[in-house]
């Protein structure tokens, strides 16, 4: 969502096969997050799983600052000079050392300072510290990675990157940490997969950038004078973009570090569980936004604003009306997950229901925030994020160690929702229109309701068991497709559905 969704996704793949190699690989990635995820907390259960948790979004958050922003301004630096790449790969490699130096010093002050000191004033559980500086070993081979996708995207190029990054990192990771706990390494052995996987991905990358500066036989360029100026004016214009990453991860991650904070690790790893697995509700929206920013930037260098509002309506339909039957499926169903990640969990309906209004908040209004970052008003974007945060971050602070996590999911998602509503009424005021309607909001009702109805009715003539969600939850999509047919479909994407579903009668 916002600046951060364009820290993954960038312009239009020019193909149809970069596309599906794109949406396979997204695919694939949440398949391998989401199992490795239920296999690592069934193995150490939500205690340890707690810690854990707390330690990757510790990472997380310092990731998004880690390239410096410039795994956003290298995408337009690229694009503007396309006619001069071997000048182009000397900033680069300048970039990449200057990027591991700052790392690599971020990893020494977690070890002989920052990781010591949490351990011994916030979170006092064992070898925090230990586990904290193996986790930031990996910030500067992941940092590297960030910026090495933007390189990739940057020049055309992205189906390399695509391979690496949701292929094979993801493999290479789930692979480490089978091997590696079943070889007696504990919590250590997952933070060593972790290093391994980004490890693997920036060597692999760089090695693909050398064989294509081979091929393309690019000319020998010494630095001089004007890639000093361009590097500087770069890592200047990059501090906006990173400042406005780190504060939306503030929302992302300070649930977790909050929670971690005021109560026990086993609630931390029940929290935990549940919010990787809402993730899954991002994926539409993601798919959708890869190309929002592009497409924004240039319909307000056109100075067309009608287009603006057509483009931000559209994806704001097409991303609630397929997100939505995850929302609802997730949202109701949760509560049930203890039967895949263990009877030592137990997750609680009100937090499930919080959580996944929070994650589909985020993930179905946060690219409107294009309407802002890609049209020049990138500070007034940084300025509403820094005092959503900041509200959000000092709600949480006083309600977490009341309400525990239930207090905590619900001011996220509560800010969430003031944070995209105050940017609604930014947008009316710069360009006079509110985007979307009010019939945005009827999918994730009608299936919140629809997932409700056969859970009752469902458990009540199957009773509870993996078996019996897997059928409840097949049959509710197929409600819910149901529900959109006779609804919410317009005239255009019945006549879609139709001939998809003629050609599949004729065997097309």
């Amino acid at each position: 969502a916002d600046l951060s969704t364009l820290s993954t996704q960038t312009l239009p793949m020019n193909r149809s096969a970069d596309v599906l190699l794109y949406i396979g690989g997204m695919i694939f990635q949440q398949i391998v997050t989401f199992g490795s995820g239920i296999f690592v907390a069934r193995w150490f259960g939500p205690e340890d799983y707690g810690v854990l948790s707390i330690v990757r979004n510790f990472f997380t958050f310092v990731l998004l600052l880690a390239p410096l922003g410039l795994d956003l301004s290298l995408l337009r630096h690229i694009g503007q000079h396309q006619h001069d790449i071997a000048r182009i790969n000397k900033q680069i490699l300048v970039l990449r050392l200057v990027t591991a130096s700052v790392t690599a010093t971020v990893v020494l002050l977690i070890y002989f300072w920052v990781g010591k000191y949490l351990e011994l004033n916030v979170y006092h559980f064992k070898k925090f510290a230990w586990l904290l500086t193996l986790m930031f070993v990996s910030l500067p081979f992941a940092a590297d990675v960030a910026i090495m996708t933007a390189v990739f995207r940057g020049r055309g190029r992205p189906a390399a990157q695509v391979l690496v990054s949701l292929y094979v990192q993801p493999t290479t990771r789930l692979a480490l940490t089978v091997l590696l706990l079943f070889s007696g390494y504990g919590l250590s052995g997952v933070l060593d997969a972790t290093i391994g996987g980004y490890l693997v991905a920036s060597l692999m990358m760089t090695s693909i950038l050398l064989v294509w500066n081979r091929r393309d036989r690019l000319p020998r360029h010494h630095l001089d004078r004007v890639d000093a100026a361009m590097i500087s004016r770069l890592l200047k214009d990059s501090v906006w973009l990173a400042l406005s990453l780190l504060v939306y991860g503030l929302l992302r991650n300070a649930d977790i570090m909050l929670i971690g904070f005021f109560r026990s690790s086993k609630e931390v790893g029940e929290y935990a569980a549940i919010s990787a697995i809402a993730q899954v509700i991002q994926f539409f929206p993601s798919s959708l936004s890869q190309s929002l920013g592009a497409v924004i930037a240039r319909h307000h260098g056109d100075r067309n604003v009608p287009l603006i509002r057509e483009t931000l309506s559209k994806y704001l339909r097409e991303a609630s009306l397929l997100s939505a039957p995850i929302f609802g499926g997730i949202a109701i169903f949760g509560p049930w997950l203890d039967l895949v990640f263990g009877h030592r969990f137990h997750f609680d309906p009100m937090i499930t229901l919080a959580l996944a209004l929070g994650y589909y908040i985020s993930a179905v209004l946060g690219p409107m925030g294009y309407s802002l970052s890609m049209t020049g008003r990138h500070r007034l974007e940084f300025g509403l994020l820094c005092g959503g945060a900041t509200l959000i971050v000092a709600l949480c602070v006083i309600v977490t160690p009341l309400y525990g996590a239930l207090g905590t999911a619900l001011v996220i998602a509560a800010g969430y929702l003031a944070i995209n509503g105050a940017r609604a009424v930014l947008v009316q005021r710069v360009y006079h229109f509110f985007v979307g309607s009010p019939g945005d909001l009827v999918p994730p009702l009608l299936s919140l309701g629809l997932a409700f109805l056969f859970r009752e009715f469902g458990q009540k003539l199957l009773g509870r068991s993996v078996g019996s969600m897997v059928v409840l939850l097949a049959v509710y999509l197929v409600g819910c497709f149901a529900g959109y047919w006779m609804f919410l479909f317009k005239e255009n994407e019945l006549r879609f559905f139709r001939s998809r579903f003629s050609r599949l009668a004729r065997g097309g």
